[in-house]
């Protein structure tokens, strides 16, 4: 409070003049009762800070674990691909190679020639079921892929959703302490 002047020019100091003044001193001391009352309300509408804290502790954990398990399915993803890329590879090299060699033979021995196209035509039908096994495999992994990316879209949500629960967290407190 700051020192006021009486008529006569005499400072005086506010608290005396509160004090000598019995309306103006229960005003005072009813607007300090109304906002006691009003931060009582809030700690009692928001709960202890520590109960805030430990809400944003577990946010902030639930948070964490939400991204590694992100982190550790898109991990697993691209390695289910890489290993169908490889076995996809392999068999393409194989069925190359065993290709070659039975054109190699026809055009060699050509009184076989009919025996090596039959067993082409075995091989390349092996080959062909091989590739629909690759298919379905790849088939498996774009759906445990689309699974992932769903899983990880709705942990990006979830994270979201924590994030404006920490947000809303920090601004409740930030208003119990300007209520305090």
């Amino acid at each position: 409070m700051s020192i006021a002047q009486d008529m006569s020019g005499r400072t005086v100091d506010p608290t005396l003049r509160l004090l000598a003044n019995p309306d103006l001193l229960q005003k005072r001391i009813d607007q300090l009762d109304a906002a006691t009352a009003k931060a009582q309300a809030v700690i009692d509408r928001v709960g202890p800070i520590e109960d805030l804290e430990k809400v944003r502790a577990q946010a902030d954990a639930e948070l964490a674990k939400q991204k590694e398990i992100t982190k550790e399915a898109h991990e697993e993803c691209e390695r289910l691909i890489s290993e169908a890329n490889e076995q996809a590879t392999q068999i393409r090299e194989r069925a190359d190679v065993s290709a070659s060699e039975t054109v190699s033979k026809a055009n060699s021995l050509a009184k076989q020639a009919e025996a090596i196209s039959a067993g082409a035509k075995q091989e390349a039908s092996v080959a062909n079921r091989e590739m629909t096994v690759l298919s379905a495999r790849k088939s498996e992994y774009d759906h445990k892929d689309t699974a992932l990316q769903q899983r990880a879209d709705a942990l990006d949500i979830q994270e979201q959703e924590l994030t404006g629960e920490k947000t809303r967290l920090a601004d409740l407190r930030d208003l119990i302490q300007k209520a305090l």
